[in-house]
């Protein structure tokens, strides 16, 4: 087939779109950045018996957008399968009575924690991008009460088990995982490790009513894998890589030699994939907005094709 990388000559008012490379670009063409945050989502008082989901905020990473989404699981010995999450109003929230008290051998378990509503705007990202999502930590109310006992146990990581820290030091403490926690009676905790922990479940060792402490917020972390490829106007500066015309109904041109060319749609799924000797042929595709990347032997370029 036709090799369809050769230089042409640009009309006069044809839109040449620079796209995102350089030729000092050798090797580091992404980095890994590390998303962190917490979910605060309990507003309402009482839920239906039984798990119920939580959602993050909105998270961006160069105009990528997706939230994270986790399962909370009560339970109780006293209510059995309808106990319910509940909440004070104050995005602080318990089992039942808005706690987690021992004596009725109240847990939640969290667990089920995954990304939603990702949203590529008009980058090339997918959700293959975002990889490790796990917990990290939860922030507590209430748990230096005196007959308190906090107990998690931990799935997933490579310090997994039951975990038992007593009564916390302050009134409204973080438990970091993999980070020791020193509690009231001055005695160190690690629970559980720093990445992997896949749910958790936090119970109240005591088996007394007289006190219960709440959760705040649960807390997460993943990794985003981002483009390194340069900004437009730098490649523009450069005289680097082309496409043109980058308004197209059947077929465009690339100005330097390559070795793949995907598109991608608005939502981020890859649509065509050509190799070098491909004719760039776009016919039969919807109408809009696409994602274009190119990998060349010196690295990765992204751009934007309207279709026709």
């Amino acid at each position: 087939m036709k090799t369809n990388y050769r230089m042409k000559t640009i009309k006069t008012g044809l839109a040449v779109f620079a796209m995102a490379l350089s030729f000092t670009f050798v090797s580091a063409q992404t980095e890994d950045v590390l998303v962190t945050d917490n979910i605060r989502t309990i507003t309402t008082n009482v839920y239906a018996g039984g798990p119920i989901t939580i959602e993050s905020g909105v998270q961006s990473v160069e105009g990528t957008t997706f939230k994270i989404q986790a399962t909370l699981t009560p339970n109780s010995a006293l209510s059995g399968a309808s106990a319910f999450i509940e909440s004070n109003g104050s995005n602080r929230y318990g089992v039942d009575g808005a706690g987690i008290e021992g004596d009725n051998v109240e847990s939640i378990e969290t667990s089920n924690l995954t990304v939603i509503d990702f949203d590529p705007g008009t980058t090339s990202y997918t959700v293959a991008d975002i990889s490790d999502l796990h917990f990290t930590g939860i922030t507590l109310f209430n748990s230096n009460n005196a007959l308190d006992q906090i107990v998690f146990d931990i799935v997933g990581g490579s310090n997994p088990g039951n975990f038992n820290i007593g009564v916390t030091a302050t009134r409204a403490p973080t438990i970091t995982f993999g980070d020791p926690y020193t509690n009231a009676a001055a005695v160190e905790t690690t629970v559980g490790s720093t990445t992997g922990v896949t749910a958790f479940t936090m119970s109240n060792g005591t088996t007394d009513a007289a006190d219960a402490y709440q959760i705040i917020g649960t807390n997460w972390a993943l990794t985003f894998k981002k483009d390194l490829s340069l900004s437009v106007n730098d490649v523009i500066k450069k005289g680097a890589l082309s496409i043109y015309p980058t308004v197209v109904e059947n077929t465009f041109t690339v100005s330097k030699a390559f070795e793949t060319l995907q598109l991608f749609d608005i939502t981020g799924k890859t649509v065509r994939t050509f190799s070098a000797t491909d004719a760039l042929e776009v016919s039969g595709l919807v109408s809009g907005l696409y994602i274009v990347k190119i990998q060349s032997e010196v690295g990765i370029a992204t751009g934007r094709l309207i279709i026709k």
